[in-house]
């Protein structure tokens, strides 16, 4: 008995990713739990179930083997699970999310915009959901386009576009059903659910991903892509610079 002490606590160590943040949930890499044996899957399982539900006095087979099969067929869309004293099972990204209630915890540090459509001041700040949002317009000469370049390739949550190819109201917002997106070299419009697949956002956090759009569709997502429409090009002499920041 104790040498399967050993090799579990020797397995959850492998696989468990701490996260301060986030106490009240157990995240598993799941690359590294995909690894285990099968019965050590199923015991790491259980140990998250007891962990989080210390009045649990038994958890059966069955129970524990379904969330095992769901973990292993998971697709790549991301997808979530109820499990045992409500419980839930997501597979993020290639994380494994164990979390009690429906609402996940978003150990990602998605942006989430639940205020509503804000029509934005520039220059102006917002700031919702422990998040600030800064715009302002920029003079250009052609030789600072490829440093601003450089710059927003380092950092998904800072853009430059083209100012003169905007049609105002900014406006900050969530997206619209069956909406289009022209991404940054994409060639063309592909459906935002689309988008929302290939960049793998999971399923749980797409409806509040915050998007800027314009008066006709949307030209930026934070975090994300901007559109391929408003990008900077050798002709731009006006760019607008927007931020969006995790607050302090």
């Amino acid at each position: 008995m104790q040498i399967i002490h050993e090799v579990i606590d020797a397995a959850w160590q492998q696989c468990h990713i701490p996260d301060d943040r986030i106490p009240d949930a157990i995240l598993l890499n799941r690359s590294e739990f995909s690894r285990l044996a099968p019965g050590v899957r199923a015991r790491i399982l259980r140990r998250c179930l007891f962990q989080l539900c210390p009045e649990a006095r038994d958890v059966g087979f069955d129970s524990v083997q379904r969330m095992h099969d769901f973990i292993a067929s998971c697709d790549n869309e991301n997808s979530v699970r109820q499990w045992e004293k409500n419980l839930s099972v997501a597979v993020e990204a290639d994380m494994i999310l164990i979390y009690p209630g429906g609402e996940s915890p978003n150990p990602l540090q998605y942006p989430q915009l639940t205020t509503g459509s804000v029509s934005l001041s520039i220059p102006g700040e917002f700031s919702f959901s422990g998040w600030q949002l800064t715009c302002r317009i920029l003079q250009l000469s052609s030789e600072k386009i490829p440093a601003l370049t450089t710059e927003m390739a380092a950092n998904r949550s800072l853009v430059y576009l083209d100012w003169e190819k905007i049609e105002l109201p900014l406006i900050l917002r969530t997206a619209n059903a069956g909406e289009m997106f022209r991404p940054l070299g994409s060639g063309g419009r592909q459906k935002l659910s689309d988008f929302w697949i290939n960049t793998k956002i999971p399923r749980a956090y797409r409806a509040g991903h915050p998007l800027i759009a314009d008066r006709n569709e949307p030209i930026w997502i934070p975090g994300l892509r901007p559109a391929d429409f408003c990008r900077l090009t050798s002709e731009t002499t006006k760019a607008l610079r927007l931020e969006l920041k995790k607050r302090r």
